[in-house]
């Protein structure tokens, strides 16, 4: 991949954070490593790999972080019974940020903004479209007139637009994609319910409560007496997403107007609120009174 290691004096340095018996010189052993790792450009290259190998070449930066802070943690509790399993030890670190990398796209603030991704690419294709149906036909289109133009376009230039997400409806063309809708659909003229079978919007659905719940997790964890609150940081990052803009400490510093070490500091807010939504979802089919 790019990169050589050393193996052997690789294990040496494990053996010594394992034979370390106090918390500080143990935690210099294994900050020594990712020191050595990061100059050598080890945890770049894998980070490249990793990215490139899961189609986000884009975020490869991430991918290091997520491999370096992973990689950091299993140094910090190695044990000496650990290091006598460890055939070769770049590969036994290669894996433990590979499965990192795996748990972390598989994670709420990654499958979350992927969603949210996807309804804010619909919504953009449907303006593009709407502009050209008034070009066209000269008048406004219907909801569902633009419905079945755009899906009427993508089925004669795709080969299969469903499994490519290219499908819009009205919720797509109207813009009313992060409503709290329960799983049932509140008939607006009548207030009934209509119980939804389809995944679509079901996963809309779900996606807004996440959201709304995302929301009272940064009041909750980290309350409202910032400037910016997290849950406005909350907010912002959402909107990056949604331009199809990567949240970035950086970037999210400049959306916010704040200093890019308190970027670093919400995103990482923001990371905490999204991992605990995996043991505190809470109610995920609420209907607004």
């Amino acid at each position: 991949m790019g990169v050589k290691i050393d193996d052997g004096k690789l294990l040496l340095s494990l053996r010594k954070i394992a034979a370390a018996t106090a918390e500080q010189p143990r935690q210099e052993a294994a900050d020594a490593v990712i020191v050595e790792l990061t100059t050598s450009e080890v945890l770049q290259v894998w980070g490249q790999h990793l990215a490139k190998a899961y189609a986000r070449p884009n975020d490869h930066e991430e991918f290091t972080q997520v491999i370096t802070v992973a990689i950091l943690q299993a140094l910090r509790t190695l044990d000496d019974e650990q290091v006598d399993k460890i055939a070769r030890p770049s590969s036994h670190l290669f894996y433990l940020g590979k499965t990192a990398v795996v748990q972390w796209i598989d994670s709420p603030a990654v499958t979350v903004a992927a969603a949210m991704s996807g309804m804010s690419r619909r919504y953009r294709q449907s303006r593009a479209a709407h502009h050209e149906f008034v070009q066209l036909h000269q008048r406004e289109p219907s909801p569902a007139e633009l419905v079945e133009f755009v899906n009427r376009r993508a089925r004669e230039t795709r080969t299969n637009p469903q499994k490519q997400g290219a499908l819009v409806n009205e919720e797509d063309v109207t813009g009313e994609m992060l409503r709290p809708y329960s799983h049932d659909y509140i008939d607006g003229a009548t207030g009934s319910l209509h119980p939804v079978d389809d995944e679509e919007f079901t996963a809309r659905g779900e996606l807004a409560v996440t959201v709304r719940r995302a929301g009272e997790l940064c009041d909750q964890m980290y309350g409202t007496s910032q400037t910016p609150t997290t849950r406005e940081a909350m907010g912002a990052w959402m909107d990056l997403v949604l331009e199809g803009e990567q949240p970035t400490p950086a970037v999210l510093a400049r959306k916010l107007g704040i200093t890019r070490a308190q970027g670093r500091v919400r995103i990482q807010q923001i990371q905490a609120v999204l991992d605990r939504l995996r043991d505190d979802p809470g109610p995920m089919n609420p209907v607004d009174n």
